[in-house]
């Protein structure tokens, strides 16, 4: 794998809008995922009930910017990351929110490690390795709602999707199966897990980012839905 101990070292990645700092590739990923999700107007994806850009892309752009990768290898990277949230999501079904889990953080600590294993070329046997190390790393919750530790859960959620990779990839061993073992991050995470569910594949519909917490956002999709609909029939009409 093009990687190895270099990634505690300090490597050009910006923290954050208007910043040019040297940090490690951690780092950048700690610090783009807590800000990101710092004012709560990112993307939400029902299947996970959570924010499923902002644990994924920080790690991704992170280590891609560290490895030197292409633009369609990050791409396949998030996508591989987002869907790795929405069918473990799927899978461990409200239950896991109800009981107080912060999903952005849990799942969003397993998406961004299967992304980041996607970035370094795992295969499936260190990208499983990856994702048990995650398992047993993913952790937070709603108790830190309204606090500067809601943010910093969807930091650590990216920067440990990039450690438990790249660990993996250095030859780093974990559970075979971290995620369905009888004590598991699913069993132990969820009052009932919903097999049927996760396969039923991931909706493309996420909700879009806005200016305010995202439970207000059907109250503001129903309100813009007339004005939507007369752009479409007045102005796309008159443009032809």
């Amino acid at each position: 794998y093009r990687f190895g101990p270099r990634w505690l070292g300090r490597t050009r990645c910006p923290t954050g809008p208007g910043t040019a700092l040297s940090v490690s590739v951690r780092q950048a990923a700690l610090a783009n995922g807590a800000a990101g999700h710092a004012h709560d107007y990112d993307d939400v994806h029902d299947a996970m009930i959570g924010h499923p850009t902002v644990p994924v892309a920080p790690a991704v752009l992170a280590l891609a910017e560290h490895l030197g990768s292409s633009g369609a290898d990050v791409i396949a990277a998030y996508c591989a990351g987002v869907d790795t949230e929405c069918i473990l999501g799927r899978y461990a079904g409200p239950g896991h929110y109800a009981r107080g889990w912060h999903a952005t953080a849990t799942l969003g600590s397993l998406g961004a490690a299967a992304a980041s294993a996607r970035l370094l070329g795992l295969d499936v046997e260190h990208t499983a390795a990856a994702l048990g190390i995650a398992a047993t790393q993913a952790a937070g919750l709603k108790s830190q709602f309204g606090t500067m530790g809601k943010p910093y859960n969807a930091g650590i959620a990216a920067s440990n999707g990039v450690e438990c990779a790249t660990l993996a990839a250095l030859g780093f061993t974990s559970c075979d199966d971290g995620l369905l073992d009888r004590q598991g991050f699913l069993p132990t995470h969820s009052d009932a897990i919903d097999e049927a569910a996760a396969f039923l594949g991931v909706p493309a519909r996420t909700l879009p980012g806005m200016p305010h917490d995202v439970m207000l956002n059907p109250g503001w999709e129903a309100a813009a839905e007339p004005l939507v609909g007369w752009y479409r029939g007045e102005f796309l009409s008159a443009e032809g």
